[in-house]
């Protein structure tokens, strides 16, 4: 069976970002069934069923990452081939991160700024060398094999970063800024 350059982009998109933010993997596969071209399944979490009756900072940035996951599958397919993706490749990626933040925000308008913000986080993320050369790792061997173990998925992905390459993240709240970036002469903050 030969499968998508593109589909295994996607899944390693998925699934280097959710290893980024140490969420845990069950398996990544490249075989198709009816409903899917691909699939990054994930360990069991609960921080979801919390959405509706605890609002907090931590449940929040939780479903945020969770949101720059599902978003990371069809960011990395664009990067790859950005000729190569099609609406219904992500359908299932949108919706769920749509529903999500209707879940945190108060308004429409609110929820499709917060998923345009988180949309170009995820982009940034996958853009970070050491992000990008695990996904690589991954789509690579997912063409070779179809199916990974979450175990063996996130090996590739720790060990196609060289520390050498590796730049110093510093997180703030909810951004990610490297501290290489120019500060402001008053108050030293990152501009």
């Amino acid at each position: 069976m030969k499968i998508a350059p593109s589909i295994a982009y996607h899944e390693a998109g998925h699934a280097a970002v959710a290893v980024y933010f140490r969420i845990g993997l069950k398996r990544v596969s490249v075989v198709p069934d009816p409903n899917y071209d691909g699939i990054c399944s994930q360990v069991q979490q609960t921080w979801f069923e919390k959405l509706d009756r605890e609002d907090s900072d931590s449940i929040t940035k939780k479903a945020e990452r969770q949101m720059m996951v599902a978003l990371a599958g069809p960011e990395a397919q664009r990067k790859f081939a950005p000729t190569s993706i099609r609406r219904h490749q992500a359908r299932g990626d949108i919706k769920a991160v749509f529903e999500c933040a209707f879940s945190i925000c108060g308004s429409a308008e609110e929820a499709s700024a917060l998923v345009e913000l988180l949309r170009i986080r995820t982009r940034n993320l996958l853009g970070m060398p050491f992000v990008w050369k695990g996904v690589k790792a991954l789509a690579k061997q997912l063409l070779k094999r179809n199916e990974i173990s979450g175990k063996h998925a996130k090996a590739i992905i720790e060990s196609a970063d060289k520390p050498r390459d590796r730049i110093r993240i510093v997180h703030y709240r909810h951004s990610v800024v490297s501290p290489a970036l120019p500060t402001s002469p008053v108050s030293g903050a990152a501009v």
